[in-house]
């Protein structure tokens, strides 16, 4: 019997139905789970990232209004899982819906989707931060993204939804959603330079980003696209180059729906994405040409699946369905397919999951 300790984060402010950022234990064999503690002491954590060494917990507050969001870090107990608040920095732009951390872990950088008019300071769709045993640093690294996108609704502006680094570091991506593109820069000691935008489908509106563990391909989950898109990928400048995308949906695909989350196996055979509407998570089957190919959809056994994540031994998948206000447990097959195990979680309108293990 092993026990996975999984945090996650809700909206708690304004009425919302979240409590802030929630610590668990699940028994990986029987799906028991076990609530440790609550942090309400934070605005919307929308979004919560381990880092590299299982050391740090980064959160971000997402609040309506704000000019800016903050980014926070919290020192994670190796024994008992326990959080001890280190410190915050302010995210440089509205809406901060992303955090990830650089391989090396001393680097940290967010995503601000955007809600206020283009133009309203300070409105950066990115920035970076040093991190050391004294927290997030003042910002070493930010970009301003600009344009629009053919659906006038929902592409009248940047609205930056991810960061991820390449697995040297040399490298940062943005997904824009608002742009169809993901934004290259060069990576140098907290200086971000931008190199080229790689561009989706017309339309499609790129939400999260993942790389293959053998570090050739690159994955993109299109949120209005409903799809997932498979680059090509070549390290040395970090170019993306398309190969191929497809839906995340069955035959017919299902109105109203929008992409979430998306994760890969540590061995780098399937990869999951979420299908908030059709309540589903999308398997794909990661070929020798790189290509993500829909294997089929699975219920999330909830409504609106906004985020997931894997353990690391990839064998287990955990579902945080935020309209329904719990979280699901799946265990990942030799096939990819994904088996329903335990009883439902609770949690108020859940918006992230990490395992710490």
């Amino acid at each position: 019997m092993a026990k996975l300790l999984m945090y996650t984060g809700s909206n708690n402010r304004g009425g919302g139905p979240g409590k802030g950022i929630e610590a668990w234990t699940v028994d990986s064999e029987t799906g028991a789970a076990d609530k440790l503690f609550t942090i309400e002491g934070i605005d919307n954590p929308s979004y919560v990232k381990v880092s590299p060494d299982g050391t740090l917990l980064g959160a971000v507050e997402e609040v309506g209004g704000w000019n800016e969001g903050n980014a926070i870090l919290y020192a994670i107990d190796p024994a008992t899982g326990a959080l001890t608040y280190v410190n915050k920095q302010a995210t440089r732009g509205s809406i901060t819906c992303h955090l990830n951390f650089s391989p090396d872990g001393r680097f940290a950088a967010i995503a601000n989707y955007s809600t206020l008019p283009a133009g309203t300071p300070p409105d950066c769709g990115t920035a970076v931060y040093p991190v050391s045993a004294a927290g997030l640093g003042p910002v070493s690294g930010e970009a301003v993204h600009s344009g629009t996108g053919p659906n006038p609704e929902r592409q009248e502006r940047s609205h930056a939804h991810c960061a991820l680094w390449s697995p040297d570091g040399r490298h940062l991506f943005v997904a824009d959603l608002g742009l169809d593109g993901v934004m290259t820069y060069g990576f140098d000691e907290g200086n971000i330079t931008f190199k080229r935008k790689a561009e989706v489908p017309a339309g499609a509106g790129p939400r999260h980003l993942v790389f293959h563990p053998g570090g050739k391909f690159f994955y993109v989950v299109n949120e209005m696209g409903s799809s997932v898109s498979s680059f090509a990928y070549e390290a040395a400048d970090g170019v993306l180059t398309l190969l191929h995308t497809e839906s995340s949906l069955p035959a017919g695909g299902h109105p109203g729906n929008s992409g979430s989350a998306l994760k890969i196996t540590p061995d780098g055979r399937f990869l999951y994405s979420g299908n908030r509407g059709h309540n589903s998570i999308a398997r794909f089957a990661i070929g020798e040409d790189g290509v993500a190919r829909l294997l089929g959809t699975t219920s999330t056994q909830g409504d609106w699946p906004r985020d997931f994540d894997i353990d690391k031994s990839g064998t287990v998948l955990a579902v945080g369905n935020q309209q329904s206000h719990d979280i699901r447990l799946f265990r990942i097959g030799p096939d990819g397919d994904l088996t329903p195990f335990g009883e439902p979680i609770p949690s108020g309108g859940v918006t992230a999951i990490a395992f710490l293990n």
